[in-house]
């Protein structure tokens, strides 16, 4: 067995599997140079700093553990490759968070121009800020929740496809949605009871830039009028709009600029 992180990926071999053994906290720089498959066995990591998954890298999380944050001001996972969480929608039970302050702008997760990020299980919890991607997300299952913005960001040039799951903010912007890119909804569930559901805009010294959101199936439901600036296609799903208990102000479900 290993004492830290770094040593257990410097020894492994390309598509070996790491497991952890037991509990603990691992404050080691680890930057993933092969691929691999960490097996969280039940079992919490606490890190204080991030764990960097480097271009063209695969890096795949699975079992029933916890991979959490000990500080604030870090993103937990930085992604220039690929990150599978779960093989499949049975493989990661688990859970990723992170500790952070109200103000603070990192990410659970952080995917980088290239990067592709699969998400096919688990829960994922923060006070600030989800999933975070310029590159690629796919994701077919899993719980995301946040108190303040942004459980989920797709930004600049990324794309998206959201095909189950959920992703819900508490108290502000759920979904965001600001680049070029196209982002299709095939079946998540967003929720904001307090905020947008979905924000979806990209302006560039006031020029608009939002590339296209399409609908095809899944439930939305917000307590904002959802903003869309860029092409919308909306072929299925169920969209609702349900101010909060203590508003007086008038919604709808969609907003068109």
């Amino acid at each position: 067995y290993y004492l830290t992180l770094k040593d257990a990926v410097a020894d492994a071999k390309d598509e070996d599997t790491i497991q952890i053994l037991t509990d603990y906290t691992d404050s080691s720089d680890v930057s993933i140079d092969k691929t691999l498959t960490f097996d969280t066995n039940g079992k919490t990591l606490t890190r204080d700093n991030s764990i960097i998954i480097n271009e063209d890298i695969t890096f795949t999380i699975i079992g029933a553990g916890k991979i959490t944050s000990s500080t604030a001001s870090m993103n937990l996972f930085k992604v220039y490759g690929n990150l599978y969480i779960g093989i499949d929608e049975d493989n990661f039970t688990g859970t990723l968070s992170r500790t952070n302050d109200a103000d603070d702008t990192q990410y659970i997760v952080l995917g980088y121009e290239g990067s592709n990020i699969f998400v096919n299980g688990g829960t994922f919890t923060a006070t600030n800020r989800g999933f975070y991607t310029v590159g690629s997300i796919i994701y077919n299952k899993g719980t995301t929740s946040v108190t303040g913005p942004f459980a989920v960001q797709v930004a600049e040039n990324g794309t998206g496809t959201f095909n189950g799951g959920s992703i819900t903010s508490a108290n502000d912007t759920a979904f965001r949605h600001n680049s070029t890119g196209e982002v299709v909804l095939n079946g998540t569930t967003i929720t904001a009871p307090n905020g947008f559901a979905i924000n979806s805009n990209r302006t560039v010294d006031s020029v608009n830039e939002t590339g296209k959101l399409t609908i095809n199936k899944g439930t939305i439901t917000t307590g904002k009028t959802n903003q869309i600036y860029g092409d919308f296609i909306l072929s299925g799903g169920t969209l609702r709009a349900t101010p909060p208990t203590d508003s007086t102000d008038s919604i709808g479900v969609v907003s068109f600029y």
